[in-house]
């Protein structure tokens, strides 16, 4: 998932990206982009590559989000604000939420499995190019990823499919889609883990990934937290 704030205070901007950082699995789980203006944003030519947007009012920062909502219809706007003067604007711009510059941690945290629950609502599915050919899988039935140089291995349920492209790439585009990185080569799906051992991950094809000493501490933990999230998203 791919972050943008735009806020000229850096309190604001620090506080952000600590809440942010604590309502993630894993600090590569997202990416965050800080800009100081509006200007400054809209002229920076990545803008619309961002899959979420926190933007502050002030500062033509209403014109900007109504600009990025024109040219990138599935974005997630959050705007901020020290007052209720714009909550309207919110509104009219279809932002998912309107937040005060102040809100607890606590608020934050409940915005941010909102803002998790919309980013998989929308980009659900996920398209591959190999050679002359087009793809298009649900992300959810990927069971897990084999990266080696720049070829790509998609394996379902009953099917493979190859791509071009960096594992690390895909890892942050499905990341907040529960895929986890536990080998230099494989990226597995969190939700199709039957079984989690000390040397592999058994999926629920049967099939066995290797985990790497390196990468098994941090993916234990993570597949941990990821369990206890989804307890928590059940029991609601």
């Amino acid at each position: 998932m791919k972050i943008c704030i735009c806020d000229n205070d850096e309190y604001i901007l620090n506080e952000l990206i600590k809440n942010i950082s604590n309502s993630f699995l894993s600090s590569d789980t997202f990416s965050v982009r800080c800009f100081y203006n509006a200007k400054e944003m809209l002229e920076d030519e990545s803008v619309y590559s961002f899959d979420v947007f926190f933007i502050s009012t002030e500062n033509d920062g209403v014109t900007a989000a109504e600009i990025i909502r024109r040219h990138k219809n599935k974005a997630i706007i959050i705007l901020t604000s020290d007052s209720q003067e714009f909550i309207y604007e919110a509104f009219r711009l279809e932002a998912l939420h309107y937040i005060n510059k102040t809100s607890s941690s606590e608020d934050f945290s409940e915005l941010f499995k909102r803002i998790i629950v919309k980013y998989r609502s929308t980009s659900s599915l996920l398209t591959l190019r190999w050679k002359n050919e087009r793809y298009t899988l649900d992300i959810s039935d990927i069971i897990y990823i084999e990266g080696y140089n720049r070829h790509l291995t998609f394996y379902t349920r009953d099917e493979e499919f190859s791509s071009v492209g960096k594992l690390q790439s895909i890892h942050e585009r499905l990341a907040a889609h529960g895929f986890l990185r536990i080998h230099q080569g494989y990226l597995v799906n969190m939700n199709h883990i039957k079984h989690f051992c000390i040397n592999e991950a058994i999926m629920s094809d049967g099939t066995k990934v290797m985990i790497s000493t390196r990468r098994r501490t941090d993916a234990l933990k993570i597949y941990d937290e990821f369990l206890e999230q989804k307890e928590i998203y059940i029991q609601k």
